[in-house]
């Protein structure tokens, strides 16, 4: 199958998974996850309609997205050092891997430096996997109460995770139901809102997106497996 064949697919998927939660299909955003592929393939979902994308490496997407066009939302979606953030900042639009005060606190002094706000994401820890990053859930709300109360550049507007992968994908749905409810804690707890959870991927985005996805990050089923 094409990549257009493949998008036109998921986005049914995507459509019938939000009408089984008594949702508008048009609510949830599909981030084309494109790590590892090339220019012409991620023109290819360009052109099939799709404006947002993730990438999972700094220094790659950093040097895809001048080659691009403006109009594309990016997404960071891999685990963000400290030593990499300034890049970070100066490339996307959004970062989706928070994972600690330490990494949110060199965020914020350099949207300061370069005068930008940008809008990023928590990614909560709900397995603790080795392999795996994400605030530790007893960490959770401390993260929470800096970006919130002391982060004039960070723009917090959701939850992030990466639960562990299991062919059958109803294993998978407790680590959604588990987002949400922090997603619904956070919500009131705070003032200040969040609204997007950012959940579900290839293999297990509809169960994501029948518990609350508001993101779902795509690359294999719209790329084809990746070259590394």
């Amino acid at each position: 199958m094409s990549i257009a064949d493949n998008l036109k697919k998921i986005k049914e998927r995507v459509a019938e998974a939000a009408v089984r939660s008594s949702r508008n299909p048009e609510d949830v955003k599909i981030v084309a996850v494109s790590k590892t592929h090339p220019i012409v393939y991620i023109k290819e979902v360009y052109d099939s309609g799709v404006r947002t994308f993730g990438e999972n490496r700094v220094q790659e997407a950093a040097a895809k997205i001048p080659l691009l066009p403006k109009d594309i939302e990016w997404h960071l979606v891999g685990h963000l050092q400290t030593n990499k953030t300034m890049t970070a900042v100066e490339s996307f639009n959004v970062i989706q891997s928070i994972d600690s005060i330490k990494l949110a606190a060199k965020l914020e002094r350099d949207c300061s430096e370069l005068d930008k706000i940008i809008d990023v994401m928590i990614q909560l820890d709900l397995a603790a996997e080795e392999t795996k990053f994400g605030i530790p859930q007893e960490e959770f709300y401390s993260l929470c109460d800096y970006i919130s109360e002391s982060s004039a550049h960070l723009n917090l507007t959701g939850l992030m995770c990466l639960p562990p992968y299991f062919t059958d994908t109803e294993k998978v749905r407790p680590y959604f139901v588990a987002l949400k409810k922090y997603f619904d804690e956070f919500n009131n707890k705070y003032s200040r809102k969040i609204k997007e959870l950012s959940m579900g991927m290839s293999n297990d985005y509809t169960v994501a997106i029948e518990e609350g996805a508001t993101i779902v990050r795509i690359g294999t089923a719209i790329f084809g497996d990746r070259n590394n």
